[in-house]
Parts: C-alpha cells; sequence; structure tokens
C-alpha cells in the first residue's frame, strides 16, 4: 500500500515535479496529434481519390492546390463539384478551417505551424521538469520513498 500522506516537503516537491513534467509531455502528445489530424484533413487525399482516372486526378489534384495557396479554381474548364471526391474534402475541409477562425485553406494551414512552437515548448518544459527530478532524486531519495518503504503493523 502506498501512503502519500507520508511525504515531506521535499517528496511533495519532488512528486510535483515529476507529475508536471508528464503533463506536460501529455500536453505536447495531444497537440501534435491534433495537429496531425489537421493536416490530414487539410492535404491528404479524400477516399476515393485513387479510384479517379489519371486526367481526373490531376485536375482535382491542382484544382486543390489552388484552392490551399488561396487561388480560386478558374482555369480548370471542369465543375469540380461534380466530383464526389471534391466534395467531400471541401465538407471534411471547412468545419475546420473556420474553427482555426481562418478565411481559407492556405491560411489555416499557417495557424497550424504555429502549434509546432507550442509543441516545442511544452515537451521542452516537460524535459526540463523531469531533468530536475532526476538530477534532485539522489538528494531527495529518502523523502521521495517514504511512501514506499513505510510498513504496517498487521494485528
Amino acid at each position: 500500500m502506498i501512503n502519500f500522506r507520508l511525504l515531506g516537503v521535499r517528496g511533495s516537491v519532488g512528486y510535483l515535479v515529476l507529475f508536471c513534467g508528464f503533463i506536460f509531455h501529455g500536453l505536447a502528445f495531444v497537440q501534435m496529434e491534433t495537429r496531425r489530424f489537421y493536416e490530414d484533413t487539410l492535404l491528404n487525399e479524400p477516399y476515393g481519390f485513387n479510384s479517379l482516372n489519371e486526367i481526373q486526378r490531376e485536375q482535382l489534384w491542382f484544382a486543390r492546390m489552388d484552392i490551399v495557396d488561396g487561388i480560386k479554381p478558374t482555369h480548370i474548364p471542369i465543375d469540380l463539384e461534380v466530383y464526389q471526391e471534391y466534395r467531400e474534402w471541401m465538407y471534411s475541409a471547412r468545419p475546420l478551417v473556420k474553427s482555426l477562425n481562418s478565411e481559407n485553406i492556405s491560411g489555416a494551414l499557417e495557424h497550424i505551424v504555429t502549434l509546432n512552437r507550442s509543441i516545442f515548448l511544452f515537451t521542452t518544459i516537460g524535459l526540463i521538469l523531469h531533468i530536475i527530478f532526476v538530477i534532485i532524486l539522489p538528494f531527495w531519495w529518502k523523502e521521495i520513498s517514504k511512501p514506499f518503504n513505510h510498513h504496517y503493523k498487521l494485528g
């Protein structure tokens, strides 16, 4: 049985540093997975893209890249709404673009790049906290290990 009530100030600070490090690493992981989801939604091919013939794929791909660059695809002699894959891609991208407070897909992609900074920041803070824990561990081991070394008398 682990009894954390036996911790002193040093033990409490040690565990606080350790758990805060885990929290910051968890936040960085969640942001990284969110960014990966955003990129998949905004850039990757929609379901069924590979079932189109080569000409349709090229037209749809270049139209999507124009939209990513913020250009209206006026030079393509086809109506993109005809393609179910294009409608699915735009349907899945629009709510994401709106949730990122952007007007177009390229603006949303620029916003996603700013997530890289916060991921790096949270990972760095978590790493620093774990390094601090490892450094103080030998000096505060007696206080940190108290909850695990306490023996209860039975009976």
